[in-house]
């Protein structure tokens, strides 16, 4: 049986049920939401849970109701300068998040070695 956390509300019960099997939403047998799964809080287009971009980008198809998605930045800022926690990821500004929290193709804002935030965007290992 799937986990689920229950929550009051003023009419009733609300139950949501948490992925057991990596399935969420309409692929899962019982509308299972991803948040607090151990595939990770995203739910992609394929309804399957995750936590890379594929799943948590919204552009890409990920299901809001039933996990986190991650917006793209449309102002340049990634991570915790942004104040959606944007990724640069498909961003007009660059696929990298410099250290600094800004979208970019340099080598400043692409390198590990240099502070590049993997969660924000891609990086070389350099």
């Amino acid at each position: 049986m799937a986990a689920s956390n229950t929550k009051s509300a003023q009419y009733g019960t609300c139950v949501n049920r948490v992925s057991t099997d990596s399935k969420c939403g309409a692929a899962s047998s019982v509308d299972a939401t991803c948040l607090g799964s151990t595939f990770g809080n995203c739910c992609g287009s394929a309804g399957t849970c995750g936590s890379t971009p594929a799943f948590c980008y919204g552009r890409l198809g990920c299901q809001v109701k039933y996990g986190n998605c991650v917006p793209i930045s449309t102002d340049g800022k990634c991570g915790a300068a942004s104040s959606v926690g944007a990724m640069c990821l498909y961003s007009a500004f660059g696929d990298c998040c410099s250290k600094a929290g800004t979208c970019g193709t340099t080598s400043a804002a692409c390198y590990l070695s240099q502070g590049c935030q993997a969660t924000y965007g891609t990086c070389d290992a350099k």
